[in-house]
């Protein structure tokens, strides 16, 4: 059980040796397991050892292992994360604790070094999935691009319509105030002209009747 204690390192290389190591006799052992099984067992013999069940709750993936045969319970970490066309590390849990206890771990030890080998990968493959965009956030990410373009779009027009009706509006407000001035202006200049007009008119005939005054004065004279 002081095995147990060592670090997470130490176990990760220690699982590691094991199962290349015990590769060989596992399939060794597997191959005469299972020429064993084809040959009929008499009611009276004890049974073989059965195999010891499954660490993990999580069914798990098919998938061919090293030896080239699909494998029972062999481990699918996060998959689906994956995507398409990406490859699954896989492994075979029965067999890597088989080697484990062969190399000397109990069974509570390998199960043990297997639930923290698997936990490790799998925490592994959450960080290095979870900086990873999917095809699902890049369409989320370009939709939402989209949104704001379009609605920054809108709103810039809107704005643009909004200060064309201000601009507008003022300029017609001031061509009617200039054109009510420049009218008013007009007008008081007709004005001007006109008293203007009305004054030298007065002047000339002011004068007219003065110098027929002085006509008929001088032709009295005379």
């Amino acid at each position: 059980m002081s095995l147990m204690l060592h670090p997470w390192r130490r176990w990760r290389r220690l699982g590691d040796r094991c199962l290349y190591r015990g590769l060989s006799s596992s399939f060794s052992s597997s191959s005469s397991s299972s020429s064993s099984s084809s040959s009929p067992s008499s009611p009276s013999s004890p049974s073989s050892s059965s195999s010891p069940p499954p660490l993990f709750s999580t069914p798990f993936n098919a998938s061919p292992t090293l030896s080239g045969t699909p494998s029972a319970p062999s481990s699918q970490i996060h998959a689906s994360l994956l995507g398409p066309g990406k490859a699954v590390v896989s492994f075979d849990t029965m067999k890597m604790c088989d080697s484990l206890q062969e190399a000397g771990f109990s069974k509570a030890q390998a199960q043990t070094v297997l639930r923290v080998l698997v936990a490790g990968m799998e925490e592994c493959t959450l960080r290095s999935t979870a900086m990873i965009a999917t095809r699902r956030d890049l369409l989320d990410l370009k939709s939402d691009l989209s949104e704001r373009l379009f609605g920054s779009t809108m709103r810039f027009d809107v704005a643009q319509r909004h200060n064309k009706e201000v601009i507008e509006r003022d300029l017609q407000s001031l061509r009617s105030d200039v054109n009510a001035s420049i009218h008013a202006e007009i007008q008081k200049i007709e004005r001007e002209m006109s008293n203007l007009e009305k004054v030298l008119t007065d002047r000339h005939l002011t004068r007219r009747e003065l110098m027929e005054q002085r006509v008929s004065v001088l032709q009295v004279a005379w």
